[in-house]
């Protein structure tokens, strides 16, 4: 009727059949409710009649077939998929307080956590013990958010009955609802803000199922130490999120960790870095961009990959034996060009060591009046020592001897001076 009275105004000329415009509707389904299993599983159950008047009028067309009842289940309800979830609508709808209260099974052997869950709370112990205050943020975001740190519709995963266009996605990163706590905190006053989360992220590539991974994402700003006077009050910056992980890797026993260069979209250039272990990346940190966190400067988030760090921690420590004899120490200054990167040459340094060098510490970098244009100095302790006897000097200047030429042949180091 509607259709002929448009064509006798002239708003349009009426087609045969039916065009579908947008998705075809998918098929409904067929879900069969055994009323015995329904009363197995709620303690109770009502009767047929009332049974069926709960599945009618949630729209469910339901229909007796012996002691079953067939449904048809709407197509805008995604998510009925099994005779559990009918039961959960009838159950709903019956009421709660209706249902008896009834006592189970009490097993008598203790319960415990897994493993997964034990090395969780372990990580919430310890950001707990830096000082920062874990929060739960929403799973659910928009592509605006997610998009400055370089991750493009083709990377999300969709929800597929969306609440609102602002949690459209599965969200790939927590660092978005890190910030944004962070700033919406600094907008209320807030000084020094650390806080962290443990939860799950999503994302998917072309050709694969979706990645679902567990990680640790913790962001820090504002002053060091507010409540000192001295210089260490002072605001925090790349050095203090790094000896965050430093801390966590280190608590956790993780076996010769690398940080490395690392150039990631939504963190400032030259502020960031990534940490391996065995080749393995295990998360990264970086200073955020102050255009994508309201012109904020300062903030620093890391993430790291749970079940890495959980592949690579030791849970028991290693015992060795105090040492018996005195070691010896020597410091050496080498000059690099300005690209070499530092665990670069120390890894040289330690493979180079031989068995006696048992320590190596960096404690000077310097650029500038009397170091050629394009290079750099830096300044290493070394610390040498043997379980069977006392060393001496000629057999640590044989180790340094060792360790200059190969820094020579491999990174192209130039020694500047060597110390005892």
């Amino acid at each position: 009727m509607q259709t002929n009275l448009l064509g006798e105004l002239g708003a349009g000329t009426p087609l045969d059949g039916i065009s579908i415009i947008g998705d075809k509707p998918r098929e409904k389904k067929t879900v069969f409710l055994d009323m015995g299993r329904l009363e197995s599983m709620l303690g109770t159950a009502p009767e047929m009649p009332e049974t069926l008047s709960i599945l009618d009028s949630l729209g469910f067309s339901p229909a007796i077939d012996g002691r079953r009842i067939k449904t048809s289940v709407p197509s805008f309800r995604y998510d009925i998929n099994e005779e559990a979830d009918l039961i959960e609508e009838v159950a709903r709808s019956y009421g709660y307080g209706r249902l008896p209260s009834t006592l189970g099974n009490v097993s008598g052997l203790p319960g415990r956590k897994n493993d997964t869950d034990e090395f969780n709370n372990r990580l919430r112990e310890f950001m707990v013990g830096l000082g920062f205050t874990e929060i739960l943020t929403n799973c659910l975001v928009d592509e605006d958010s997610v998009a400055p740190f370089g991750f493009e519709t083709d990377d999300l995963v969709k929800v597929l009955n969306p609440v609102s266009s602002s949690s459209a996605y599965l969200r790939p990163t927590l660092m978005c609802g890190v910030t944004q706590t962070i700033v919406r905190n600094l907008r209320r006053g807030g000084q020094s803000i650390r806080v962290f989360e443990l939860g799950k992220l999503f994302r998917k590539k072309r050709g694969t199922p979706p990645e679902e991974r567990f990680v640790l994402t913790f962001g820090i700003t504002g002053e060091r130490m507010p409540d000192r006077w001295d210089p260490l009050r002072g605001k925090v910056d790349i050095f203090d999120a790094k000896g965050v992980v430093g801390a966590l890797l280190s608590e956790l026993r993780v076996d010769t960790p690398h940080t490395l260069c690392y150039d990631k979209k939504g963190f400032r250039k030259d502020s960031s870095c990534g940490f391996s272990a065995a080749q393995a990346e295990l998360g990264f940190l970086g200073e955020v961009e102050p255009a994508i966190v309201d012109s904020v400067p300062g903030i620093y988030v890391g993430e790291l990959f749970v079940d890495r760090l959980a592949e690579f921690a030791r849970r028991i420590a290693e015992y060795s034996e105090p040492p018996r004899f005195p070691g010896i120490k020597r410091d050496i200054s080498i000059i690099v060009e300005t690209g070499v990167r530092e665990a670069e040459l120390r890894e040289t340094i330690c493979l180079s060591g031989g068995s006696y060098l048992k320590e190596v510490k960096l404690f000077d970098v310097y650029e500038g009046k009397e170091i050629p244009k394009g290079k750099k100095s830096l300044a290493y302790s070394l610390f040498f020592r043997s379980n069977e006897r006392t060393l001496s000097d000629e057999d640590a200047n044989s180790e340094v001897e060792a360790i200059v030429k190969e820094l020579r042949d491999r990174n192209g180091a130039v020694l500047r001076a060597a110390h005892s």
